[in-house]
């Protein structure tokens, strides 16, 4: 009897293990197309590919990233709806008391951003700007979420402006990164991803980065010691989420972060992978909440 209830066992697990079937996996991003999640999710489905998996994505858009991580959070929990999305819109949900959370399960990329401005600018390098600043010209800054607009408020507090930023927000970068190549805002933080082809087709001009040295071009953590970037991109599910189908994505996120491949294609972006775990994602979500909390409007 005992063999026979240890063999039931073993059939009953299989059963119940969760599998990618030829189904496609919907991706929920709560931003525009064109932005940084955007390119880390055309990255990674691109990976998928090579798993047979296929990916689909799902962009739902506004109020800082809070609509689409709803929409992930009412999907079905069956592991075939996950999402995608920056630890800056989850901080700024988690700062509005919004319910349920989704679960993390890691950090995906780091946020290696940089301040640009238009080719026509008068605003030539990061020093410029904050001369600008201080004088207190009005800026129009474009921000496609809450993560961004941390960005600038966190270079006002470091260089000790009376003044307040002038936020335009966006839906996703993409439709700043248009408005500012036509000259009608002045500045964006963004992923280094979106705005270097434009860069080297000198169309944009890269003002400073927040991680990776560039040859001439000054990073922020060296001119200004007490910046802290912690901006990551985050994957999830949905809370609840079948245990088993969180541990097959848990899988794959391993493999995906492992992938000489994937790190490469970031790394030719001047962007790279982050293993972090979902502890140290919870916790950067964290910091962002409380710091979001504390801004004022």
């Amino acid at each position: 009897m005992k063999k026979i209830f240890i063999i039931t066992l073993f059939f009953a697990s299989i059963c119940h293990s969760f599998t990618i079937d030829e189904s496609p996996v919907t991706v929920v991003i709560p931003f525009a197309p064109g932005g940084g999640v955007d390119s880390t999710f055309r990255n990674m489905q691109k990976y998928a590919l090579t798993r047979k998996i296929q990916m689909i994505p799902r962009y739902k858009p506004g109020v800082e990233g809070v609509l689409g991580i709803k929409d992930l959070n009412e999907s079905p929990k069956n592991g075939y709806t996950v999402g995608l999305t920056t630890s800056g819109s989850l901080g700024y949900y988690e700062a509005q008391n919004m319910k349920p959370s989704p679960n993390i399960l890691t950090g995906i990329i780091g946020g290696n951003s940089v301040f640009v401005t238009h080719s026509n600018s008068n605003i030539n390098t990061i020093d410029d700007l904050e001369k600008m600043i201080l004088s207190g010209k009005l800026i129009n800054i474009g921000v496609a979420h809450a993560g961004q607009r941390m960005a600038f408020d966190q270079l006002y507090e470091i260089i000790k402006s009376p003044y307040k930023p002038y936020y335009i927000m966006y839906k996703g970068a993409g439709q700043a990164v248009t408005d500012l190549l036509g000259g009608h805002i002045d500045i964006l933080f963004i992923p280094i991803t979106v705005a270097k082809p434009l860069v080297d087709s000198n169309k944009l001009k890269l003002l400073a980065t927040s991680k990776i040295h560039i040859k001439s071009i000054p990073t922020i953590e060296s001119k200004y010691k007490q910046w802290k970037d912690i901006e990551l991109h985050m994957f999830l599910v949905p809370p609840d989420t079948d245990s088993d189908a969180v541990k097959f994505w848990n899988s794959f996120l391993q493999d995906y972060l492992s992938s000489k491949d994937v790190k490469e294609e970031f790394e030719n972006n001047l962007a790279f992978t982050v293993p972090f775990n979902k502890r140290f994602a919870e916790e950067i979500v964290r910091l962002n909440s409380e710091k979001i909390a504390n801004i004022k409007e």
